[in-house]
């Protein structure tokens, strides 16, 4: 579900951006990811996330971080939040496209 929101966007004029800008665009991503990852990990006591569920309680609280994280992109923050805040309840975790599915 997630990974499935949070993909990089496409230039407004439907131009493809630089290849220093679309980097920068999948740094972006890749960053937002891994919040959406490290709120998955806090939110299941058996998995020990590397942030201390800092990313979880920002995302319960002031979302300041995840704004930050948005901010760049022109991602709305209450719709990522809503994603990854549905994804926790559902266990909605779509894979990234192109990621290797298990066997």
């Amino acid at each position: 579900m997630i990974e499935s929101l949070v993909t990089e966007p496409t230039h407004a004029q439907g131009a493809a951006p630089s290849p220093q800008a679309g980097a920068c665009v999948s740094l972006w991503v890749a960053a937002i990811r891994l919040y959406a990852s490290d709120c998955r990990s806090a939110a299941n006591p058996r998995i020990k996330g590397a942030d201390r569920g800092q990313a979880l309680a920002d995302l319960r609280g002031s979302r300041r971080m995840l704004a930050q994280l948005c901010e760049p992109l022109g991602f709305d923050v209450d719709i990522i939040a809503q994603s990854i805040e549905n994804a926790l309840t559902t266990g909605g975790w779509a894979p990234r496209p192109g990621a290797k599915q298990a066997s």
